[in-house]
């Protein structure tokens, strides 16, 4: 990173960027540069961006290449705790998405399905669904395994009716045949588990079929914050939304929860009520 901002911040001061005019450097050719990635970042990266800087230009000082220590005049942006609300979509956008991807009938659609639906009740990561396996279904007790791959733990959820039957026309019509134990795989040859990433593009692929437009962070994350917002509409108790989401703080948990109540009361997803095995 440190380094990236160093050779970035230098090519953009053209031939004033040698080591023969680096003397000459001003707080002035800084904040301009600083300002000119201003319009492009985030808070939270922009403050990433002027540390680095601080550091690059605390190095010259030290290294007698520039005659001023410019670092401790650079100010970055403060970042206030629980300031950045997640991105969710509605009740009635999460209906769209799933009407979306249930009518596409052909292999891929099904997998799509699946996954977009175990998305909007469980509030998984997308890593967690591209691992989870075949085992890791018991049918006879009605419930799944979740292994949680942020917080090492696992979950045993409710497999509900309607994710189940999604599955199973998935795993009957739309699976391919494959050695692979993870149950969901690549539509195309070679018939491997997906990864995360692939998982990302499917939500962000399925939401746009749909017209469903989500600003701030997008894909599963978006999804797992409406699921969230389901639960405390449902009224469950902050224990239980940590114990879906797999938590291991209630900390955590409030990250997706800072919207008004009034909208909370808006939604009302099915979700489960199961606990942390």
């Amino acid at each position: 990173m440190r380094q990236r901002v160093a050779q970035h911040f230098l090519e953009s001061l053209g031939e004033r960027g040698t080591e023969a005019l680096l003397a000459k450097l001003t707080l002035t050719d800084v904040d301009r540069y600083v300002q000119s990635r201003a319009s492009q970042l985030g808070r939270g990266a922009l403050k990433n961006l002027v540390n680095a800087l601080r550091s690059f230009l605390r190095y010259l000082h030290q290294h007698g290449w520039i005659a001023l220590d410019l670092a401790p005049s650079l100010i970055s942006p403060r970042l206030y705790t629980d300031e950045s609300i997640p991105s969710a979509i509605r009740i009635r956008e999460v209906e769209l998405l799933l009407k979306a991807a249930r009518e596409d009938r052909s292999p891929k659609g099904l997998r799509d399905y699946a996954i977009v639906l175990m998305l909007c009740t469980y509030g998984l990561r997308a890593s967690e669904v591209a691992r989870l396996r075949l085992e890791e279904l018991d049918w006879r007790r009605e419930c799944v395994r979740i292994r949680h791959t942020k917080t090492r733990s696992e979950s045993m959820l409710p497999l509900l009716q309607p994710v189940g039957e999604a599955i199973l026309e998935y795993l009957r019509n739309g699976r391919p045949q494959t050695a692979a134990r993870e149950i969901f795989v690549r539509a195309v040859a070679p018939y491997r588990a997906i990864q995360g990433y692939a998982v990302y593009h499917i939500v962000v692929d399925r939401l746009h079929d749909a017209g469903v437009s989500v600003s701030g962070k997008q894909g599963p994350h978006a999804l797992r914050h409406a699921c969230a917002v389901s639960l405390l509409g449902a009224e469950s108790s902050l224990k239980t939304i940590a114990d879906v989401l797999g938590h291991r703080s209630l900390s955590s948990s409030k990250q997706y929860l800072k919207l008004s109540m009034d909208e909370l009361r808006e939604v009302a997803l099915e979700v489960p009520t199961g606990s942390k095995s």
